[in-house]
């Protein structure tokens, strides 16, 4: 399968039972940070519930746990598996949710070229 997005192509050769939806059969990549799921896919096996006005978040009811996909930054929902005993990286996930920016001025710039490229 090879899939597009804003930061380029990637192809998923790999397709296996997600642990953590286990009647999901999902396509992976073994270097990859991360894995996308469809949540037309999700709700095709798992009751899901959204409730926006209370909490930015969606709920996955899988078996007799919940899990929560919190928003953040610009509309991406993420599940914190280190609140489920499930990650093996052991590391938090970092909350974007308030967003990011990268800020430079011409003068600061300006440091990395000669004189006579900047003038």
């Amino acid at each position: 399968m090879h899939q597009y997005s804003n930061g380029g192509g990637m192809d998923y050769d790999k397709a296996d039972c997600l642990k953590l939806l286990p009647k999901m059969v999902v396509h992976f990549d073994e270097t990859s940070l991360a894995n996308i799921v469809s949540m037309a896919k999700i709700t095709n096996h798992y009751r899901v519930t959204i409730y926006s006005s209370v909490d930015d978040s969606i709920f996955v009811h899988v078996d007799d746990e919940t899990l929560r996909f919190k928003r953040c930054g610009d509309g991406i929902y993420y599940i914190d598996l280190s609140l489920y005993g499930k990650d093996k990286s052991r590391t938090t996930v970092t909350d974007y949710s308030r967003g990011c920016y990268f800020l430079s001025t011409v003068k600061a710039n300006k440091e990395y070229y000669t004189r006579t490229e900047t003038d």
